[in-house]
């Protein structure tokens, strides 16, 4: 099986946009969901979860460790064994978090982090579909515009 070697277009396949118009709808559709979720979220977005796994597997990282070199309290979903905390969870948000908590430490709350990634996941998630036909782009018209 051969594979193509053109290149990927920038345009919304099937809907004949440029692709300023295409980046802007996934743009406004990032902006969108981060105003739901935020609003969702409302004052919990400046703390921690219950259980902020990431966050501190991001900072034994940034340690050099694979265990917790800080353990929150109370340890939900931790593992104990021989002595040492670990997060018995794939590490991919902790991989993503470790630039935010090199340069904020354990105040990063986990759970704006979520709701950005949340977001972000919305836009992305419309533009695979698009990109593979199972979808259409969303109409631009205005709303009282015709």
């Amino acid at each position: 099986m051969k594979r193509s070697t053109a290149p990927v277009s920038l345009e919304c396949p099937g809907c004949g946009s440029s692709s300023r118009l295409w980046h802007s709808i996934l743009l406004r559709l990032f902006v969108v969901f981060l105003a739901i979720y935020g609003l969702t979220a409302g004052f919990s977005l400046s703390r921690h979860s219950l259980a902020p796994h990431f966050v501190y597997l991001a900072e034994s990282f940034l340690h050099g460790h694979l265990d917790l070199i800080h353990v929150p309290a109370p340890p939900y979903d931790l593992t104990l064994f021989e002595g040492r905390w670990y997060v018995s969870f794939p590490p991919l948000p902790a991989l993503l978090m470790l630039p935010l908590v090199a340069l904020r430490g354990l105040a990063v709350s986990d759970i704006a982090f979520s709701v950005v990634l949340g977001a972000l996941n919305v836009s992305l998630f419309y533009a695979v579909l698009i990109r593979f036909g199972h979808g259409r782009a969303l109409p631009l018209r205005r709303v009282g515009h015709g």
